[in-house]
């Protein structure tokens, strides 16, 4: 089969991409991540053709040579990588055109959420790159680079292992995603429960800190009965929504976890 690869955004001029925690870049990420993609599906007998456009003065003129680079060949499908902002955003998303249900965008969302990031669904956005190309496009935003609960994921599983995840995902093949470090991490099991919320149990509520450590900054308090949106228990710790970023409570002093 025939791929064509887009790293979204150029490196310089009108269409640099957006700016995440701990000097993250997207557009620096995009092409890593394509790299991998592009050496994932070569490994496995695959061709491939890369779209990237490294300047372009607008944003316009950017879009342009990209959807001119995708229908360039005829391929049997696009790939966009993308990396995602926003306040208090989690997780990966894929759009389509007109929202179209695809059963590669579904599968990579599938695989992207087995590594523990939020399944946003498939979604629609007037884009150039999934209106105006010959092929039909996945156009993935792997996750949110301002978010330290995604960019935590990131890291652990390195390009290789996100790129992986998306190549299972596109050709229906069975998940081995590797650890970055070489070696499964056992310390933590991560039990999703987004969509859930709990009730805060302590009288004297409880704190919400930047990471799962008792020494960890604080971000806030919560009072004993206060609603909290879920994401994620890991370990003996409880991911939450929290602005902006997200926080943790220790898993004792929530209860009543409902739908």
């Amino acid at each position: 089969m025939l791929f064509s690869l887009n790293p979204g955004h150029t490196l310089s001029g009108g269409d640099v991409g957006t700016r995440g925690i701990n000097g993250l870049k997207e557009e620096v990420l995009t092409r890593q991540l394509v790299d991998e993609i592009d050496k994932e599906l070569r490994e496995r007998g695959h061709r491939t053709n890369i779209c990237r456009v490294d300047y372009a003065p607008t944003l316009q003129e950017s879009l342009n040579k990209q959807v001119a680079l995708c229908n360039s060949v005829d391929a049997d499908l696009n790939i966009c990588i993308h990396f995602n902002t926003t306040v208090d955003g989690y997780g990966s998303e894929v759009y389509t055109y007109n929202g179209k249900y695809l059963i590669e965008a579904d599968r990579v969302l599938k695989e992207l959420n087995k590594l523990g990031f939020r399944n946003r669904g498939i979604k629609d956005q007037p884009l150039a790159l999934t209106r105006r190309t010959k092929a039909k496009t996945i156009y993935v935003e792997v996750c949110f680079i301002d978010s330290s609960g995604d960019v935590a994921i990131l890291n652990k599983y390195g390009m290789n292992g996100i790129a992986k995840a998306i190549v299972n995902g596109v050709l229906g093949a069975s998940s081995n995603v590797e650890i970055a470090s070489g070696k499964e991490n056992t310390d933590t099991v991560w039990i999703n429960l987004d969509g859930k919320t709990g009730t805060i149990c302590t009288p004297s509520g409880v704190n919400v800190r930047e990471n799962k450590s008792t020494s960890s900054r604080i971000l806030g308090t919560l009072p004993n009965g206060a609603k909290v949106q879920l994401y994620r228990k890991e370990g003996e710790w409880m991911h939450v929504y929290y602005p902006p970023h997200g926080g943790y409570i220790y898993s004792r002093y929530i209860e009543d976890v409902s739908k």
